[in-house]
């Protein structure tokens, strides 16, 4: 029996768990970060929730790796330490990390939901958001209580000399509150996918945004395998640092995965520049950059309103489909400057002026407002979210710029 202990371990694959998914959160949440530098729109809630949710997998990563120094993954015959002295510490351990781990996954579910509610404020799932928001708000009160008050009074959950009573199940425990997140989560992923599919966008286009939602599918499977080997969960066994690894590499995966789900959809401007940056470099050295229009045929304009420069308007007449447009004839692409930026509304009452000043057709109205980054973030569309600081109207005939009152 010894023997075959001893050439068991699991701690190579709580390691490699820990690293990769790990680094895929770290790295998702840099570049969320830098995406909002990039459009130079302030953090707002969505952002603040999913820096939390990031903060507590720190924690819950740092107390993997103490338990990994403490015999995590081994049996009691392979650790250089007292029964009595592992034991308590993985139990001490694993109270800790209860916590953390509900409170990760409950700040990443609410940072979804919130970059939802900025995302389709218009729509008619406003309240279904609220339902789940305040259904993660209620698990993770709930979860965190159970665990709290697991035993009484709490250090006779790691204490072996200390006198009291245990009236959760270990096993039950993990598998009840699992089970309850693993719904919310399967409620939060399918959400979205009907207003996505309303929109106006290529086949292509829509299969790719719809499958950067989907990627929380890789959390549900996470929570399906942590339910699983909940079942499996010996309580009654003393190897707990050996018995209960499963549990905890699959619900490190599913920490660190999450966070990554909340910040994919906000890496849109990332990866615009860096294909912008590069198809930049075939261009003539005339054009500006990534932000040039590509067509051998275009002029441009400044727009202004009361002596004010809101931006350039440059009209393309052969310009190809960009990356937030469908295929049109022409595109007005409207740059920023940086002090103000425009909202965009559609108004059949306006006549918009071409580059020449004549008067024509159905308009697009641009108005310049002196206002809040907060007010902006929170009414970018899709194709807002995903831009370079720029609105981009396709198949219009003219453009007005004026300045609101």
């Amino acid at each position: 029996m010894v023997e075959q202990h001893t050439k068991q371990s699991r701690q190579t694959d709580a390691y490699a768990c820990l690293a990769i998914t790990f680094f895929a959160a770290l790295l998702c949440m840099a570049l969320r970060l830098a995406a909002r530098r990039v459009t130079k729109v302030p953090l707002w809630y969505d952002d603040w929730l999913g820096i939390i949710a990031f903060m507590f997998a720190m924690v819950w990563s740092g107390l993997l790796i103490w338990w990994l120094q403490s015999g995590f993954g081994l049996f009691l015959i392979e650790i250089d330490m007292p029964v009595d002295q592992v034991l308590e510490r993985s139990k001490l351990i694993l109270w800790n990390a209860e916590i953390f781990y509900a409170f990760s996954l409950a700040f990443s579910k609410l940072s979804i939901l919130a970059f939802y509610w900025r995302m389709f404020k218009n729509s008619n799932i406003k309240k279904p958001i609220i339902v789940l928001f305040v259904s993660a708000i209620v698990w993770l009160i709930l979860r965190t209580f159970m665990a709290i008050f697991h035993c009484v009074p709490v250090q006779a959950f790691w204490k072996s000399n200390v006198k009291g009573t245990c009236n959760i199940n270990d096993s039950k425990f993990f598998f009840g509150t699992v089970l309850a997140h693993l719904i919310i989560d399967i409620a939060i992923l399918i959400l979205p996918i009907m207003q996505i599919r309303k929109l106006q966008l290529p086949i292509t286009k829509k299969a790719a945004v719809i499958a950067m939602f989907m990627f929380g599918f890789f959390v549900c499977i996470a929570s399906i395998v942590v339910l699983s080997e909940s079942l499996k969960y010996d309580t009654s066994s003393p190897e707990m640092a050996w018995n209960v690894a499963p549990i905890i590499i699959w619900a490190t995966a599913e920490v660190n995965l999450a966070i990554v789900s909340a910040c994919l959809p906000m890496l849109r401007p990332i990866w615009l520049l860096a294909t912008r940056h590069s198809l930049s470099k075939g261009t003539s050295s005339g054009n500006n950059g990534p932000y040039a229009a590509q067509s051998s045929d275009m002029f441009t304009h400044q727009a202004s309103a009361g002596g004010k420069e809101l931006g350039t308007i440059t009209i393309n007449k052969k310009s190809r489909a960009s990356d937030e447009e469908g295929d049109g004839d022409s595109t007005y692409k409207l740059a920023s400057s940086s002090h103000r930026e425009g909202s965009i509304s559609d108004n059949s009452d306006y006549h918009g002026y071409t580059h020449d000043g004549n008067l024509h057709g159905p308009s697009t109205v641009i108005t310049g407002q002196n206002r809040s980054g907060e007010d902006r973030d929170a009414e970018e569309s899709w194709a807002g979210i995903g831009g370079m600081r720029g609105i981009v109207v396709t198949n219009e005939i003219g453009v007005r710029v004026s300045r609101a009152k």
